[in-house]
């Protein structure tokens, strides 16, 4: 009787075990890991969740790894999967990626960064107001009244050993969602994405 019921419990220990060990990460957990891995600019996490990592974080390989303005810019990114389909070793995730709207707080930057130049020719003082505009960008930036800009992003992901990677084979769309819309902003052909 005892051996049985040693059994028995030695049977559904190993199964709970399975199963919690067994249950490998969604892809919609995958998705936010990966957003929060961004965020971070982990690079083991990035390494993790993107099939090229630089394609996302490294089109800007002269920013620094520590710049206070891309981290402002990343701290306000939010992404929610909509909807999801996997086919086999491939997945589609329909997303909805918000930033802090780029164009909007650049325009409003330039306008004032503009004044100062013009403020700082016709003084006659020796100053510069570059190290202050760049403070500018950077608290407007961190306001929390933002406009803030939503794109809808189907994102590619691929079956990996560990789990889910986001596909960036093609990342222009996600790279400009990610960033707010800097790079539609920039080269404004790109505004398809919006």
């Amino acid at each position: 009787m005892k051996k049985k019921m040693w059994g028995s419990m030695f049977l559904i220990l190993a199964l709970l075990t399975a199963v919690c060990v067994g249950q490998a990460e969604t892809l919609e957990q995958a998705v936010a890991n990966a957003f929060q891995a961004i965020k971070e600019r982990d690079p083991d996490q990035l390494q993790r969740y993107f099939t090229d990592p630089k394609a996302i974080l490294d089109w800007g390989s002269d920013i620094p790894p520590d710049d206070p303005v891309l981290d402002a810019l990343l701290s306000q990114l939010e992404c929610k999967v909509i909807s999801s389909s996997v086919s086999g070793d491939t997945a589609i995730a329909e997303t909805e990626i918000t930033n802090v709207d780029f164009g909007a707080v650049f325009d409003e930057w330039f306008e004032v960064a503009i004044a100062m130049v013009l403020a700082e020719a016709m003084s006659e003082e020796d100053t510069s107001y570059s190290d202050d505009a760049d403070e500018l960008l950077l608290s407007m930036l961190k306001r929390e009244d933002n406009t803030m800009r939503t794109a809808i992003v189907d994102i590619r992901l691929k079956k990996v050993p560990s789990g889910w990677a986001i596909d960036t084979a093609a990342s222009e769309e996600l790279q400009d969602a990610i960033f707010g819309g800097m790079l539609s902003y920039i080269d404004p052909s790109e505004d398809e994405f919006e």
